[in-house]
């Protein structure tokens, strides 16, 4: 429930639920304290996505679930664009123009045509919420693609990414999945 870290801080969590979610962060590399600064604590994950983007030539959709996550991104990648559901960069991505979009889950979720601007999806971080999970990989496996429709998971091995991956894939309720684990 206590990290103590490098610059002499540390990061807490007071409770299960506020464990989980620091166990989360931790996974994807960075870890918030208490006044919402975020600590960077490993670039696994952010180096397993660099790998994985020198090795596409498509256009690639990116989930994120925590800002920290965005901005160590566009560090290493200045060129990703993040999306917020605004109409021109909707039709910059459906056109092609863009090789990497930055979304969070939430803000992409419903209604959203995406499939014209490419078939790769990356999950950088998982997220509990089955609904967002299925909604957001619907944006580019729709009607009219000419691509199958690719989703990579970046899953920390023995980490909290793996027991929210489990509880996505398998075939009890998310929720009810978590509190078991809590």
């Amino acid at each position: 429930l206590l990290l103590d870290l490098d610059d002499g801080g540390e990061i807490m969590a007071l409770t299960a639920v506020s464990l989980t979610n620091k166990l989360l962060q931790f996974s994807s590399g960075a870890v918030y304290d208490t006044e919402h600064d975020w600590h960077e604590v490993s670039r696994t994950k952010l180096e397993a996505f660099s790998e994985l983007m020198e090795a596409s030539t498509e256009p690639v959709l990116v989930f994120y679930n925590y800002q920290h996550e965005k901005e160590r991104i566009l560090s290493e990648f200045p060129d990703a664009v993040p999306f917020k559901g605004e109409p021109e960069i909707l039709t910059q991505w459906n056109e092609g123009k863009i090789h990497l979009l930055l979304c969070h889950p939430a803000s992409v979720a419903y209604g959203l045509n995406m499939q014209q601007g490419g078939h790769i999806i990356v999950w950088y971080s998982p997220t509990w919420n089955l609904e967002l999970y299925q909604q957001a990989n619907a944006r580019l496996h729709r009607q009219g693609p000419t691509k199958p429709g690719v989703i990579y998971h970046l899953v920390c091995k023995d980490t909290m990414d793996d027991v929210v991956m489990a509880a996505l894939h398998g075939t009890g309720d998310t929720q009810a999945a978590l509190m078991q684990y809590l």
